[in-house]
């Protein structure tokens, strides 16, 4: 890949911390912060009927474990897996427009292999964002979009 070209980044202090955000699917984190939530529904209103504050503390760790899951899938950057693709032609020449007669739009042509955000799609051309955020207009077929499934 030429220098120009912007590569996302790997990881980071998030990732490391919040390893299971990627390591379970989507459906499974779902169901377990509704099984959370059941459970700290359970501890408080258990707490509340026999009166023993110590089912409190189980309840809050529930409640931690569901928020945790719950903004985990709301986050979920597979939700807009359908805007990642990749570049499939040997050369794509993005242009500063939707047209073929637009001006080229970097100095020059996206290498196969190159990852782009699609902005919008029009009529056969894909609007498409780097990862440094330049910005420009290529052929649809140019490009192959990224769907990753849920195991």
């Amino acid at each position: 890949m030429p220098d120009w070209v912007p590569t996302p980044t790997s990881g980071g202090l998030v990732d490391t911390f919040f390893f299971w955000h990627n390591t379970l699917a989507r459906s499974t984190r779902a169901t377990v912060a509704t099984l959370s939530f059941a459970g700290l529904c359970l501890f408080l209103a258990g707490s509340l009927l026999l009166r023993l504050p110590l089912l409190r503390y189980p309840a809050f760790l529930l409640g931690l474990i569901w928020l945790a899951l719950i903004a985990s899938v709301l986050a979920d950057p597979s939700r807009s897996a359908h805007l990642e693709a990749v570049v499939v032609v040997p050369e794509a020449q993005a242009r500063a427009a939707d047209s073929i007669n637009a001006p080229l739009r970097f100095g020059q042509s996206l290498p196969e292999g190159a990852e782009v955000r699609v902005l919008e799609d029009r009529g056969g051309w894909l609007h498409i964002e780097l990862q440094n955020g330049r910005d420009g207009w290529i052929i649809q077929n140019q490009v192959k979009r990224v769907v990753e499934e849920e195991s």
